[in-house]
């Protein structure tokens, strides 16, 4: 009876083993893709952002990366929510030091003469 209890367990903990396996594998290739699939999106990112830069317009942009003026123009509107996000962050957080720095030095100054 023991003996059968052990086989049963082994059996069970193979069973358990090789379905772990599967999920890790699956897991693993879902990351692959979602990590090739988001390096894809930067490199068309970088793009945009390169010949936006150097002047061409949304349509010129689309024919020669060949994607829709649409896909464009979410990557444009993508920048400006980044550059609004980072000014927005720069206010909160360097600022107000930078303020207060400007105080001591200006107070320091009024003390000196």
């Amino acid at each position: 009876m023991i003996e059968t209890h052990k086989t049963i367990f082994h059996v069970f903990t193979t069973i358990a083993s090789v379905k772990l396996q599967e999920v890790n594998k699956q897991t693993t290739e879902e990351k692959v893709q979602e990590m090739s699939t988001k390096m894809q999106l930067e490199w068309r990112r970088r793009q945009v952002f390169e010949l936006n830069s150097e002047g061409q317009s949304q349509t010129e942009i689309s024919r020669i990366l060949q994607i829709s003026e649409s896909t464009i123009s979410r990557d444009l509107d993508y920048f400006r929510a980044q550059s609004k996000q980072n000014i927005k962050r720069y206010i909160d957080e360097r600022l107000r030091k930078e303020y207060k720095k400007c105080m001591v030095g200006l107070n320091a100054i009024t003390k000196e003469a």
